[in-house]
């Protein structure tokens, strides 16, 4: 798979319907171990938190979750690579039932391992922070 690919792919299998959860075996394989995970996992977070991907699992399915159902879907992108190393600046939106779309923005750090690419860091934040609490 692009570097591109895995990103699609994570977000295919980080979404899921209500009464589910995603499908985290798979997600994992697509990360390096260790990884590290900052992000701000949902909209009314107070701050961004640092954590691997056994923390974000943890993070992720809040409570009332999985009744409700989840997805992130991608939208415009930028790739950028180097021999084995890539960074893929990704703008999505997630999506909870019944509420409006929140854009957000996701930065993929990625590495070529044995032919393969794979995660090793994400940052992330909702772009409506980002514009409000930037400086002019």
């Amino acid at each position: 798979m692009t570097p591109e690919e895995v990103v699609d792919r994570a977000y295919e299998l980080i979404s899921f319907a209500a009464g589910g959860e995603p499908a985290w075996s798979e997600f994992r394989e697509l990360f390096t171990q260790p990884c590290v995970l900052a992000l701000r996992v949902f909209p009314d977070d107070e701050s961004i938190t640092v954590m691997d991907l056994d923390a974000y699992v943890v993070h992720q399915m809040r409570e009332g979750l999985s009744e409700e159902g989840y997805e992130e879907i991608p939208g415009e992108r930028e790739t950028s690579m180097v021999g084995d190393a890539a960074f893929v600046d990704q703008k999505f939106f997630i999506k909870f039932r019944d509420q409006e779309p929140v854009a957000a923005f996701d930065g993929f750090s990625m590495v070529r391992i044995d032919g393969e690419w794979k995660i090793a860091s994400i940052i992330s934040d909702m772009l409506w922070r980002a514009r409000r609490d930037s400086n002019p």
